[in-house]
């Protein structure tokens, strides 16, 4: 089943004086002509009889939707409703032979898809004293009853228009063949050679006669039975018919081909169906056999209240009744369609719009054997103005059952051979009534747009159909050229309306920020917007073309030009810090015995000094001026320098001395130049024994270690001073003297 949905229906509510009808009503109340053209709300009839000016009318269309016809099992399926199931209240203003000048009105008829005219009573209070019911639908008029009554309508009998819907598919006399799997074949007529399956049941597509019969659906009609007596399918409304059985059981396999039920039809718009004929079946021993059964008619009523007092308002699908014998059966009808356009509900009112049954087979000449029953109808449709169903209503939505068949002794006894049942039916809720509405398609003004801008056009959002000058049937359409455009709409009924707007495109500033741009700390870079327009505004206040920064962060502009287009953009300023390096102040120091060593290592840093080393550590060994340059990753660049001032004391020390007491280097220590203070002197021999040592620096070693003349060869020495000229720090040097004599 499918979900409730909510309809709107556009309903004119004129009445012209006297058209008020007689107050107790029973039998055939409406008035059918087939419309034979169309122009606006001029009306060309087959039949002007019974219509008078002031008369109320209902235009309906029962056909005209388009069906795929590919030798598929998507035979049938609609591709396109069309104007089936259209329908439109008016009111006769003038007739002059069969032409009727009505009210306006929106909707959208195909004269020749079997639309028709149907006169509408209108009464005060009404009262149904007995069974009220429609001609059958004959292709071309009948199978509804639709009325209004401005207070009341009281049931004291039903209101019955079963099988007065789409026609069932008849019966074909032709030749058996076993795997016939055609899904449309020439159907002209019941008899040997004019006919190969059971014709398909009437729906809201007319196939062409080469296409008539056959297994395929027809939109909601049934597919017949082919040659190997499957039986026929069911037809279908809102619900879907049922598929027929299998071929005879003689035939091998017999199991894949059936034909396919009538179609579910959609809702969802304002449309009303009669209910699907079934497919017809097929005989070739001349034995019984049955046609497809006719779907249900359409009732419409529109009143303030109704009161049921428990009767019915039927329009069923009719069942195959007649038995057939070993040959396909034909399929039933689809439940036809009731719209209650009623407020208030009193007592209990029955709608039935059930399938009808598919046909039963006996098998008495082939018995032991199965051939095909038919599948059961599908469900019809109700409508009602309630948002929810009132307690009163009690509703039969079934679909019809398959046929059952009777052949003792064989596997498929009793059962219905793979035929299935027709689909549920289904309740729309919350059909609104209001005055009739025709769509107004709005553009708005003419407008101009600033390229690169574009605008989207909508005319709002309330059709169902929407053509643009473009091509495009979108609710909406985005613009970016100038043109002139236009858009055609239209809604439930398919009334239009055409609106047109011409669009201007002309240029907008054209502002080219990069999306990022990068520098080192310390420098600047010019964000320039200068491109058509004539005034900007940046978001640091500055209200230039072009402004100087050099600090990080998001920086935009909007730019307006003369014809108040504006463009807005926005750059991401990125600074780079310098690389961090610092050699310290200028310094002195003894670098000459004391190297000293400077280190600017960075992370992924390049590195030139000004002696050309290029290691982010520099061992400095002689005093000077030192400058180095490093590169960061980012291409920033930094240069420190420093200049070491020599702060070694000058002292001699001389490499050799003889103390031969002969007056000459006869004693060994430092020749002291400038001052020096926290003086010590130190002599080690090679076992590393002192053999001298003093912190005076007029003592001088004599040769000796412990009183004896120390042995001749080579001793190490060391030194260290304080500078008194040089704030340099502790000094320490060491040598080796050879003692000779």
């Amino acid at each position: 089943m499918q979900p409730t949905r909510i309809i709107t229906i556009t309903f004119l509510t004129v009445l012209l004086s006297g058209n008020l009808q007689a107050q107790s009503i029973s039998g055939i109340i409406n008035i059918y002509t087939p419309i034979v053209d169309i122009s606006g709300s001029v009306v060309t009839v087959t039949d002007p009889a019974g219509f008078a000016v002031g008369d109320r009318v209902l235009l309906i269309q029962m056909q005209g939707a388009t069906i795929n016809l590919s030798e598929t099992d998507a035979f049938g399926d609609i591709i396109d409703y069309g104007g089936a199931g259209s329908y439109q209240f008016s009111n006769i203003l003038a007739i002059v032979g069969s032409v009727f000048t009505l009210d306006d009105y929106c909707g959208t008829f195909d004269a020749g898809a079997a639309s028709q005219l149907v006169r509408v009573p209108v009464y005060d209070a009404v009262t149904v004293t007995g069974e009220l019911t429609a001609p059958a639908w004959n292709g071309a008029t009948g199978g509804v009853v639709v009325f209004e009554a401005t207070t009341s309508v009281t049931l004291l009998d039903d209101i019955n228009v079963d099988g007065k819907g789409f026609r069932g598919g008849s019966l074909c006399n032709g030749f058996f063949f076993c795997g016939d799997d055609g899904y449309g074949t020439d159907f002209s007529g019941p008899d040997f050679g004019e006919c190969a399956s059971g014709g398909k049941g009437e729906g809201i597509a007319v196939p062409d006669t080469d296409d008539a019969g056959g297994r395929g659906k027809s939109a909601n009609g049934g597919g017949g039975s082919n040659t190997g007596q499957h039986g026929g399918a069911g037809g279908g409304n809102y619900g879907l018919g049922g598929r027929s059985a299998f071929e005879w059981t003689g035939c091998f396999p017999y199991d894949e081909i059936w034909a396919f039920g009538g179609s579910g039809l959609d809702y969802s718009v304002n449309r009303m169906f009669l209910g699907g004929g079934g497919g017809g079946g097929h005989q070739d021993n001349f034995l019984s056999v049955t046609s497809g059964a006719d779907g249900g008619g359409i009732v419409i009523i529109r009143s303030p209240l109704i009161t049921g007092n428990s009767n019915t308002i039927s329009a069923k699908g009719l069942a195959v009744t007649a038995m057939s014998d070993s040959e396909g059966a034909g399929g039933g009808g689809a439940g036809g369609s009731v719209l209650l356009l009623i407020d208030d509900f009193v007592s209990t009112l029955n709608v039935d719009v059930s399938g009808g049954d598919g046909g039963d087979i006996s098998s008495t000449f082939w018995a032991g054997t199965c051939h095909g029953p038919g599948g059961g109808g599908g469900g019809g449709f109700l409508g009602l103005s309630p948002a929810a169903v009132p307690a009163e209503v009690i509703a039969v939505l079934d679909g019809g059952a398959a046929g059952i068949i009777n052949s003792p002794g064989a596997f498929c006894d009793d059962t219905p051979h793979g035929a299935e049942a027709g689909a549920s039916g289904g309740i729309v809720t919350d059909i609104n009534l209001g005055d009739l509405v025709y769509p107004i398609a709005d553009l708005g003004p003419d407008t101009t747009v600033c390229s690169p801008a574009s605008i989207i056009l909508s005319p709002g959002d309330d059709y169902t159909g929407y053509l643009w000058s473009t091509g495009d049937i979108t609710a909406t359409l985005e613009v970016s050229v100038s043109g002139s455009y236009w858009v055609e709409v239209q809604n439930d009924f398919g009334c239009t309306d055409r609106d047109t707007i011409v669009i201007n495109v002309v240029a907008g500033p054209i502002i080219a920020l990069p999306d990022e741009v990068s520098f080192c700390d310390g420098e600047t870079v010019v964000l320039d917007a200068s491109g058509g327009g004539t005034s900007w505004l940046w978001n640091t206040g500055a209200t230039t073309s072009s402004i100087t920064v050099g600090d990080a962060g998001l920086y935009w502009v909007a730019a307006e030009n003369d014809l108040g287009c504006v463009a807005q953009d926005t750059t991401n300023v990125i600074v780079f810090p310098l690389p961090a390096i610092d050699l310290g102040n200028d310094t002195a120091a003894c670098v000459t015995f004391q190297p000293i060593v400077l280190d600017v290592t960075i992370e992924g840093g390049i590195y030139t000094w000004s002696d050309g080393s290029t290691n982010p550590e520099l061992t400095v060994t002689t005093p000077g001026y030192l400058q180095v340059t490093v590169v960061s990753p980012d291409g920033c660049t930094a240069t420190d320098d420093i200049l070491i001032f020599d702060a070694c004391a000058a002292i001699f020390i001389p490499n050799a001395f003889s103390p031969n007491a002969d007056g000459t280097n006869d004693g060994f220590g430092p020749v002291i130049v400038d001052p020096v203070q926290e003086y010590d002197f130190e002599i080690y021999n090679r076992w590393g024994e002192m053999v001298f040592s003093s912190e005076a620096l007029e003592q001088r070693w004599d040769g000796t270690f412990k009183g004896k003349d120390a042995e001749l060869g080579v001793y190490v020495w060391t030194i260290r001073y304080v500078s008194a000229a040089f704030n340099s720090g502790e000094v320490f040097r060491t040598g080796t003297v050879t003692l000779v004599r």
